[in-house]
């Protein structure tokens, strides 16, 4: 007697591959078991496409409905989910879409398009983490002596999240979402800051290249001290930007 197991990993070998429909359960009778399996795999394939399209819609926009399809057959056929949560299942398209030379030949900028897409659905579900109780209200700031000033950590809110990219994302996303492209010009480097999480809206800046080293050297939080100068000089911009949510003293306590 077969066990449950084996039917499971049989059946979902032959949604994968066309060829395989025996050994997997089917029976046939007005359809045959490899149309009844053809029927399975056809809505398996639709089912999880939909997802990536939910996921990618600028993507999907980008290189219209029958290129999406085929790119999402191969992904789901190469990378097959491996859970029934389908919340995650976009992880990886990117590098799926990578071994694909004649789409990323044709639309270079696909990869970044589809990197980008991805750090804005996870930051859809992310859940802001409790606040460490070092941690202190910025209001406080002013209180902490001069002699610790080097030891302040500014904690930067934890959905932040720093793109860079050879294509202006933020505009290409807006003329998609417009259906607006008379104007577009995204043939130029963007530095995107990004916020976001279940409990907060999506928001999408872009920021220069000094401010972008800036958020990324207080993300691994690095005391003011050891901050160059001319980072130094673009805390008060951070400052005032709501990005800043907190901060510590590593070396004692603010009064």
């Amino acid at each position: 007697m077969k066990m449950l197991a084996d039917i499971q990993q049989q059946f979902s070998h032959a949604l994968l591959n066309a060829t395989s429909t025996q050994m997997c359960g089917v029976i046939g009778d007005h359809f045959s078991a490899q149309e009844r399996i053809q029927i399975y795999r056809n809505n398996f394939i639709i089912s999880l496409s939909e997802v990536l399209q939910a996921t990618y819609p600028i993507t999907f926009a980008l290189v219209g409905e029958e290129c999406f399809r085929a790119i999402a057959k191969y992904h789901i056929i190469q990378h097959p989910p491996e859970s029934a949560n389908t919340l995650d299942y976009g992880a990886g398209f990117e590098r799926s879409i990578a071994a694909l030379e004649h789409i990323t030949s044709a639309v270079p900028y696909l990869l970044d398009v589809i990197n980008f897409e991805w750090k804005i659905d996870q930051a859809s579900r992310f859940e802001l983490p409790i606040t460490s109780g070092k941690s202190q209200p910025i209001i406080r700031l002013a209180n902490v002596p001069e002699e610790l000033h080097g030891d302040i950590q500014l904690l930067l809110n934890p959905s932040t999240q720093v793109i860079s990219s050879q294509y202006a994302l933020i505009d290409l996303k807006q003329a998609v979402e417009n259906h607006h492209y008379d104007q577009l010009n995204f043939e130029r480097p963007q530095m995107i800051l990004l916020q976001g999480s279940t409990t907060q809206p999506l928001t999408l800046s872009e920021i220069d290249v000094p401010l972008s080293k800036l958020i990324t050297q207080l993300m691994l939080a690095s005391p003011l001290r050891f901050l160059p100068p001319e980072q130094l000089a673009l805390v008060p911009t951070l400052l005032s930007m709501n990005i800043v949510t907190s901060f510590s003293v590593s070396d004692g306590e603010p009064t």
